[in-house]
């Protein structure tokens, strides 16, 4: 074994580095990683080793300038101590932060509050989506509505059951209704329209310089 390299020891490597620089995020930085192939068999040294890894920021030109740069130095780093090579491979294209227009969604909000909905204000961006890359190509809003009075979290089982009920299919009729709604509004009110674009345009014009 002493004249083998351990694929999988730098693969753990890795992910511990990438710990190591948790401190040194911001607080919109998001870096998840698994091991998806760590060998076949326990009295076998790895020769190969896969590690997905995702990485999220408030911005896309975080991740292009500050997050990818460091997480494939760890990647390089782990490699090094360990006599291994890395082979870097993009599986997915870029999802981009949220372009906000605040016209579109000043709008929508008078829509929904004549519908009865509380709304609250647009949080920071926490996090990126293709819902994103559609807002640096057109105008571009993602209200969201309630399908529960509990407060659960994203992406898990409860929230799963909770979209099987009533009243989530409740929501679903509601929020078909305030889509038409604002098409009906942007259609049939230039000054809107107008307004929207003219957002769209500086916005995304800021959002490219920052990159």
């Amino acid at each position: 074994p002493w004249t083998g390299r351990n694929a999988v020891s730098a693969a753990r490597k890795f992910l511990d580095l990438i710990d190591a620089r948790r401190q040194m995020f911001m607080p919109g930085d998001r870096v998840n990683g698994i091991i998806i192939d760590g060998g076949r068999l326990t009295n076998i040294i790895p020769d190969k080793a896969v590690v997905q890894v995702e990485m999220r920021a408030d911005k896309m030109s975080r991740v292009q300038t500050n997050l990818f740069p460091g997480v494939l130095n760890c990647a390089k780093g782990a490699a090094l101590a360990l006599d291994c090579e890395v082979v870097w491979t993009k599986v997915t294209e870029d999802f981009a932060d949220m372009v906000q227009n605040k016209p579109a969604q000043e709008a929508i909000a008078k829509i929904m509050h004549g519908l009865g909905l509380k709304t609250s204000p647009v949080l920071a961006p926490a996090g990126s989506s293709d819902m994103g890359n559609v807002s640096y190509r057109c105008p571009s809003i993602q209200p969201l509505l309630a399908i529960t009075e509990e407060s659960l979290g994203l992406h898990t089982r409860a929230m799963a059951l909770a979209t099987t009920k009533q009243e989530a299919h409740d929501a679903i009729v509601t929020g078909a209704a305030v889509m038409v709604l604002m098409a009906l509004n942007v259609f049939n009110n230039r000054e809107l329209r107008l307004e929207i674009i003219d957002s769209f345009k500086k916005a995304t014009q800021q959002a490219n310089a920052s990159a």
